[in-house]
């Protein structure tokens, strides 16, 4: 269903679009972007500037652009790859580009118009570009209409010839979200891509049956999609193309056969080697959410976070501050579905092994000698992360964001059954598989059974992803909560027969305990300094004769009535919500700190002092 816009707002946006564009000097950038096009490329069917940049604004081109220089920070609207800036500097290495234009959806029979608060939004992936839609009302027939210029600039592509471009094996990513009233996101569908049919005449329309996640054979609806390659390249057969494909696909089979005929007589000497070994965790293979099973060392890509991360201690809390979302099966069912790490992001929630398999891969992009490990805790089977040093072995629990000495106390671990990355898998052969005892020498043959890296090297890696910048204004989720919250602390008390009066100036020296609590939770080091200027200032601000009390807490989300919620289940809050005496003053205080993929940290803070009368 499209949004209803007068005429009269079109034209206004078309207006603001206009100004957007000549503000940042995106036409200018724009043009010399088609210029080397045209330069390079003398058979372009139109080799007008303007007709071209004609052409792209028709298509909703600089829509986008604009969408992306948006200063409010809509995360409704296309991420990273696709601004001016990204476009000139591919324009270096990516002679072509890939137009994408959503053609609308159908067929999302678990929609209809009873759905008034639900959302729909695709997420789209090649290679490092990564791309969002405007969002959607939850319908049958939900209205997808975007445009998307993916530079085609893979690290694989010695130029951007059609023969070169034709031999690049990396599919477009395609899945669809539900989002509720909250925020909240669930995966509705998605799939595969191949987007090099458009070589057959430069244009192609494609429709996308999306499907996946735990019911992998039901459908849950139909994109159609636009393809078409610019500049033009010159028409190529289409049993030329067929041919390419199958060789490749024929490869892909013959490396998964080898592979997998190698892993099965690996585990049978695995098992061979003490009785019982059979029944330790030992993980080969997992089923992504398209079905398709494969060696879970292909989970695991290194994963340079750029300027976005500074250190590994920042990406453990970055991923530990993503939703937890309990899978439907056990660790070792057959049943259980490993997210990719796009999905796993788009969506923002996911099991311990999502987590673990980005933390490794944020690990190990940071050079650090990193493997998930399989195994048990005090509940039952589990994954988590262990780093190598020359002197350490360290655990890092990714949902909790922790970290842990192997012979420390602190962590529940129990036992471990194998560990692997991206180009290493290693089974504990050991006597014991008790974590206690055990020795994480995974070179010493005598404790460790190792696959052949050979071999390994015969499974198709993940693809390549990038995180993507945060759009989040802190200060504005900051007010907007505290503003809310206040409301909500006010109605309680209002219905206590209590009034509510805050002290702006208590509510200010709060942010003093917030950063050094969210300090502490990056690196695990007590800030004393900060908690003891605090206790300080909070000293000199509470009267003599009055009782300060405080309640922090921390979510990963901005939702009021949530957050309050969470807070009224805990004593504290309750004591200090419900205060009475002389001269009560409360103090809320909300610090944000984003993180890339619009995840934050959100803490809250309530206080009170107040005069205690006797009876």
């Amino acid at each position: 269903m499209r949004s209803e816009l007068t005429q009269e707002r079109v034209n206004e946006l078309k207006r603001l679009i206009d100004n957007q564009l000549r503000s940042k000097d995106v036409y200018s950038q724009i043009r010399s972007v088609l210029s080397t096009f045209l330069n390079e490329n003398q058979d372009v069917d139109q080799t007008s500037e303007e007709h071209v940049l004609q052409s792209l604004r028709d298509r909703g081109v600089l829509e986008q652009i604009v969408s992306s220089l948006n200063t409010r920070g809509d995360k409704a609207l296309v991420q990273n790859s696709f601004n001016p800036a990204t476009i000139m500097a591919s324009s270096k290495t990516a002679k072509r580009f890939l137009h994408v234009k959503l053609l609308g959806g159908k067929a999302f029979l678990d929609f209809d118009e009873k759905n008034k608060y639900d959302k729909l939004f695709a997420c789209l992936q090649f290679h490092n570009h990564r791309y969002k839609t405007t969002i959607q009302h939850c319908t049958s027939t939900p209205q997808f209409d975007d445009d998307f210029l993916i530079p085609l600039d893979h690290p694989q592509l010695v130029d951007s010839s059609d023969v070169n471009l034709l031999q690049l094996n990396e599919q477009i990513h395609i899945i669809v979200l539900k989002q509720d009233d909250e925020g909240r996101c669930s995966y509705v569908g998605g799939n595969t891509l191949e987007w090099r049919k458009v070589f057959k005449k430069g244009v192609i329309i494609l429709s996308v049956e999306l499907g996946g996640g735990i019911d992998i054979k039901i459908p849950k609806g139909i994109i159609d999609v636009r393809l078409e390659l610019l500049p033009r390249p010159s028409p190529i057969p289409e049993n030329e193309i067929v041919t390419q494909l199958n060789i490749e696909r024929e490869r892909e089979a013959h490396a998964d056969r080898e592979f997998y005929k190698y892993s099965k007589q690996w585990y049978e000497e695995f098992k061979q080697i003490r009785e019982s070994h059979g029944a330790r965790l030992v993980k080969l293979y997992a089923e992504m959410e398209t079905g398709v099973t494969r060696a879970v060392t292909a989970f695991v890509n290194p994963l340079r976070a750029e300027r976005l991360i500074s250190s590994p201690a920042e990406a453990s809390r970055f991923v530990s501050l993503i939703g937890f979302e309990q899978n439907s099966s056990a660790l070792n069912s057959s049943k259980e579905v490993w997210w990719s790490l796009h999905t796993f992001l788009s969506k923002s929630k996911g099991d311990i092994e999502d987590h673990s398999l980005l933390l490794c891969s944020l690990l190990l992009g940071f050079k650090m000698d990193a493997y998930v490990c399989v195994g048990t805790d005090n509940k039952g089977a589990k994954l988590w992360v262990m780093t190598r040093d020359d002197q350490n072995i360290t655990f890092w629990n990714s949902a909790a964001g922790s970290r842990h000495a192997q012979n420390s106390d602190t962590h529940q671990y129990k036992s471990i059954g194998c560990v692997f990355n991206h180009e290493a898998f290693y089974a504990n052969i050991q006597r014991t598989d008790s974590i206690s005892d055990c020795s994480f020498d995974l070179e010493n043959e005598q404790m460790w059974k190792g696959m052949s890296r050979m071999k390994l090297s015969l499974v198709k890696r993940a693809n390549l992803i990038s995180l993507c910048p945060s759009t989040f204004n802190a200060a504005q989720i900051e007010m907007n909560c505290e503003s809310q919250l206040r409301r909500l602390f006010e109605d309680y008390r209002k219905d206590l027969s209590l009034g509510s009066t805050w002290d702006n100036n208590m509510s200010y020296l709060l942010s003093t305990a917030l950063y050094a609590y969210e300090t502490s939770a990056i690196s695990q080091i007590a800030s004393s300094s900060l908690l003891s200027d605090f206790n300080q200032m909070i000293k000199n601000d509470v009267p003599e004769g009055h009782t300060f009390k405080g309640f922090p807490i921390q979510l990963n989300h901005c939702a009021s009535k949530r957050i309050f919620s969470a807070c009224l289940r805990h004593r504290s809050f309750v004591e200090i919500i419900e205060c009475t005496g002389d001269k009560v003053r409360f103090g809320l205080r909300c610090k944000v700190v984003v993180y890339p993929e619009e995840v934050m940290a959100v803490w809250i803070m309530v206080a009170v002092k107040f005069r205690s009368i006797k009876n």
